[in-house]
């Protein structure tokens, strides 16, 4: 049986940051959930590999607004 491990962060950003600094952090961690919804469905619906999801999906929208380190930990 397959092993799932499941991470999860919370940052307060209501009081403590800068409020351009939270925009940038919201867009960010918006695209990178877009991303990884993207990525599960391209594997489960189209069956490709999680080793060739990175070249697959380099052109995405969500993909390309993330610098691409993020964009592959997300992968």
């Amino acid at each position: 049986m397959p092993e799932f491990v499941t991470k999860c962060f919370v940052l307060d950003l209501s009081s403590k940051t800068d409020k351009k600094l939270a925009i940038i952090f919201g867009h960010l961690t918006y695209s990178a959930s877009k991303l990884w919804n993207v990525a599960n469905y391209v594997v489960e619906k189209n069956g490709v590999s999680i080793y060739e999801l990175e070249h697959k999906l380099k052109d995405n929208f969500f993909a390309r607004n993330l610098h691409s380190q993020s964009a592959q930990v997300v992968l």
